[in-house]
């Protein structure tokens, strides 16, 4: 029986009930069209921890004994309109590992044996102690750390994933490097095309705020935001 992750399963779920969902929307009649209302799971699964430290499922053929198994339950129903309407868009960690660049195709099929399919798999799984070491005995042949860093600038909560990927096209392949660009350099590091779609004032913007950013403080490269007199507590004025 294959293994998942928890995540996989997950997506498995909600592709199978949107297909439910797609195919009651089109068996519309006179009374109107059918909805899905509510879909309650009980999945019994057995679990395990692979090499790479990642919590792994496989569904249970119902010959195990109740004890050896775990229960993952799910409740889901539908979103409502308004509930769609505060979720964050997209971000880096959804990318594929296709946009970092030292990742040849059959680097990405090993890795995807391992359930690493996205930038925030890679992350995730080699911020543990066990899944960097499990990286590092099985010799992926490339650059861990520099693949490390090249993910972390793509997945940067502070900048679009479009400027990241250019960037790394430009070989600016950490936080840090593009927190080190002079002006004139970060005129190069970026290309017409994203000009189009970027003022080279915003980009300056987002440079600003990863500089802020206490990793790159810590590496000696940025600097804390100064505080102005509107950021100090007011104070108790002496007369002398």
């Amino acid at each position: 029986m294959a293994e998942l992750t928890i995540l996989e399963l997950g997506e498995s779920v909600v592709q199978a009930l949107t297909g439910v969902q797609r195919t009651l929307a089109r068996s519309a009649d006179e009374a109107g069209r059918y909805l899905m209302d509510e879909v309650e799971l009980d999945v019994p699964v057995r679990l395990r921890i692979g090499p790479d430290g990642q919590v792994l499922v496989s569904p249970s053929e119902g010959d195990e004994p109740a004890h050896q198994l775990t229960r993952i339950r799910l409740k889901l129903r539908p979103a409502e309109q308004d509930e769609t309407v505060g979720l964050p868009p997209p971000t880096g960690t959804d990318r594929p590992l296709t946009v970092l660049p030292d990742l040849t195709q059959t680097v990405i099929q090993r890795l995807n044996g391992f359930h690493i399919f996205t930038i925030g798999d890679f992350l995730r799984v080699t911020s543990s102690v066990r899944g960097y070491e499990m990286m590092v005995q099985v010799n992926m042949d490339f650059d861990l750390d520099k693949t490390i860093d090249q993910a972390k600038l793509v997945a940067s909560p502070e900048m679009p994933y479009m400027l990241a990927e250019d960037l790394l096209e430009h070989g600016i392949n950490s936080r840090l490097d593009f927190a080190k660009l002079t002006p004139e350099q970060l005129k190069t590091a970026v290309s017409d095309r994203l000009i189009e779609i970027m003022s080279m004032d915003e980009i300056v913007r987002i440079q600003a705020v990863i500089r802020q950013q206490p990793d790159v403080i810590f590496a000696g490269v940025g600097k804390r935001p100064t505080k102005t007199n509107h950021d100090k507590p007011a104070g108790k004025t002496s007369n002398t």
